[in-house]
C-alpha cells in the first residue's frame, strides 16, 4: 500500500470511529449547534427569550431565544469552519479538528430531515 493510500485509509478509520463514538455517546450529549460536549467546562446552557435555560444549545450558540452569529454562520459547513478556526487557535491539530467537527451536520440545528 502506498503512503497516500494509507493516509486515506487512516482518515476513513478515524471517521468510522468518530461516528461510532457519537452513536454510543448519543448526539444529545453535545450542543446541537456547535457540538461542544455538554460535560465540557466551557458549556453553559443557552437561554430562551424569557430567560429560561435551553439544554439543547450552549450559550455560545443560543442566547435569548436566538442563534448567535446568524449573519456569518448560516449552515453546518459554516459552523464546521468556525469551530475548526477556534480549535486551531487553541492549538488543536488538523486531524482532531476534523474529528471534532465531522458530526455537526447531524445535529438538530442543521439536520433538516
Amino acid at each position: 500500500m502506498k503512503a497516500h493510500q494509507f493516509g486515506g485509509l487512516f482518515l476513513f478509520i478515524i471517521f468510522l470511529l468518530n461516528l461510532a463514538k457519537q452513536e454510543i455517546m448519543g448526539l444529545e450529549k453535545f450542543c446541537q449547534s456547535c457540538m461542544l460536549p455538554k460535560d465540557h467546562e466551557m458549556f453553559e446552557k443557552g437561554t430562551e427569550q424569557d430567560g429560561t435555560e435551553n439544554g439543547s444549545y450552549c450559550k455560545l450558540c443560543y442566547v435569548e431565544g436566538e442563534f448567535t452569529q446568524q449573519e456569518t454562520i448560516k449552515s453546518a459547513k459554516d459552523m464546521q469552519s468556525f469551530v475548526k478556526v477556534m480549535l486551531k487557535k487553541q492549538g488543536v491539530g488538523k486531524v482532531k479538528r476534523w474529528f471534532y467537527t465531522i458530526g455537526i451536520p447531524r445535529l438538530e440545528r442543521w439536520n433538516k430531515n
